[in-house]
């Protein structure tokens, strides 16, 4: 783990990184760490079995979990530091990139989701959920052995309590969620004045593209004439040249031109 984390940190800095990619780096690293406590865990389970559950043990072993959680953090720590810092990026984008999970989380959950919520979330993390918990299942059925009815009722209060402390994280998680959306202001009826608004002012600021078809510039055309012969062509004395305009001529055939546009009954 500490050699992976130095070579990560090696291939990472003094690299130019926009912030998508940046955001996609954050969420590798919440993954990582989330393997990391998975695989932790499963090391103490396993060598608590093998010791008989003794308490001396883990003690002995606290110490170095906690030197490997704390290497890497501080890996990740200085890996987003020189990042941030080399790329001029703010330390505010990561309230948006918080901001972006939560709202991918509280979207999957309306009636109107084109998939579920557990679904949404991990696929913008890269998380693959089957193999981690086929791993959990082997190495708990390899370190308890249980037989008889008593197993069987303790087997069923334990999926009934995770169930319910699964239930518990998901309404902790999505009031957080909410609340980091209203925060950052992406709740749908704002986003949706806000792009209203956008689109009025980019209207009222943007250039009048279609003229009148009586201005100067534009050709007048039947759309029952074909567009891909050679009949219709332009002349010099079909478009009216501004004053103070050099003359040019026009003399080429629509086979001629590159690049057109069609609006209206109109040939831009």
């Amino acid at each position: 783990m500490m050699s992976n984390n130095f070579v990560e940190l090696k291939g990472s800095v003094f690299k130019k990184f926009e912030k998508r990619n940046l955001y996609q780096m954050s969420c590798a690293d919440i993954r990582e760490r989330y393997h990391y406590l998975v695989l932790l865990s499963i090391v103490v389970l396993r060598n608590m079995t093998e010791f008989s559950w003794n308490p001396e043990h883990f003690k002995q072993l606290i110490p170095d979990l906690i030197l490997v959680l704390a290497a890497e953090v501080l890996v990740d720590w200085v890996k987003h530091a020189f990042i941030t810092k080399f790329n001029c990026i703010s330390a505010e984008v990561y309230l948006e990139y918080r901001a972006s999970l939560a709202n991918d989380l509280v979207s999957s959950r309306k009636k109107t989701a084109y998939s579920d919520h557990t679904d949404l979330v991990s696929r913008r993390m890269g998380f693959i959920p089957l193999p981690i918990a086929a791993l959990g299942i082997r190495i708990f059925t390899q370190s308890f052995k249980m037989s008889g009815f008593i197993s069987v009722i303790i087997i069923i209060l334990s999926y009934i309590s995770i169930t319910l402390l699964k239930i518990l994280i998901s309404i902790v998680l999505l009031g957080k969620g909410c609340q980091y959306v209203k925060d950052y202001k992406l709740d749908e009826p704002q986003t949706n004045k806000a792009h209203s608004t956008l689109n009025r002012e980019a209207s009222q600021s943007a250039p009048n593209l279609y003229p009148d078809p009586q201005s100067p510039g534009l050709v007048p055309s039947d759309s029952s004439i074909s567009l891909t012969g050679s009949d219709l062509t332009f002349s010099s004395r079909d478009i009216k040249a501004p004053s103070g305009a050099k003359k040019v001529q026009h003399n080429k055939s629509l086979s001629d031109i590159d690049r057109y546009t069609l609006c209206s009954n109109q040939i831009v």
